[in-house]
């Protein structure tokens, strides 16, 4: 009986340690992320590409709001159908 006992403990012992072997959380609990800047790969492209695409694409496709006396609004509006013409 006691050695079955001893065992149960010694495998529950070895379970905790195999699940803490594999955190890779810091010491405060916390999952950070290790890469560095010489990990990262530069792939050419920012926010403000992105941005200009979509602007094009929506200036393309979007039509100027009017006023009911037919007076511009300056406000870009995208119908329905125009967008799903301009997602292909």
């Amino acid at each position: 009986m006691q050695y079955s006992k001893l065992f149960a403990l010694a495998a529950l012992l070895g379970c905790t340690s195999a699940i803490r072997i594999q955190d890779n959380s810091d010491p405060e609990g916390r999952n950070v992320d290790k890469t560095t800047w010489k990990d990262m790969h530069i792939s050419g492209y920012n926010g403000a590409d992105e941005d200009e695409i979509q602007d094009n694409i929506y200036s393309r496709f979007s039509k100027e709001g009017i006023t009911p006396s037919g007076h511009k609004t300056g406000q870009k509006l995208l119908m329905k159908d125009d967008a799903k013409i301009a997602a292909g």
